[in-house]
């Protein structure tokens, strides 16, 4: 195991680790193939997660899916301007009340329509879909 903690606060690696800087790795050079760990609190290089681009490429194709096949209103005849719109700040950005949708299919009327839950942990991000 590797504390990557360390590693970003290792004043061998790095001058003032305390201070956010962020230009200072621009110029230094590192061979990416060797045993060179002071990028790894970045993930960056060989030690990246492998599966980023396909997961990026996944939730794109989800997203574009579901956009393509159901045409969205929101529950009770609530208005868009009505969404309360207000952010919950932590390591990420997200809305303070989830957001709950009704799909309509359009495409293939006769298609069922399950009730999904998307829930990301990390964030904590609900997108509630009920069915019509």
């Amino acid at each position: 195991m590797i504390n990557v903690t360390a590693i970003s606060q290792d004043p061998r690696n790095w001058t003032e680790p305390e201070r956010f800087y962020p230009d200072r790795s621009s110029n230094k050079t590192f061979d990416h193939k060797g045993p060179n760990f002071d990028y790894i609190p970045f993930g960056g290089e060989r030690r990246i997660c492998p599966g980023i681009s396909f997961g990026s490429i996944v939730v794109d194709f989800l997203l574009a899916s579901l956009l393509y096949h159901f045409d969205w209103k929101l529950p009770n005849g609530i208005k868009p301007q009505d969404l309360d719109m207000c952010e919950k700040f932590g390591s990420v950005v997200t809305r303070q009340n989830h957001l709950h949708l009704i799909p309509i299919a359009f495409t293939n009327p006769k298609m069922g329509c399950v009730i999904i839950c998307f829930l990301r942990r990390r964030t904590r991000t609900r997108v509630h879909i009920y069915a019509s």
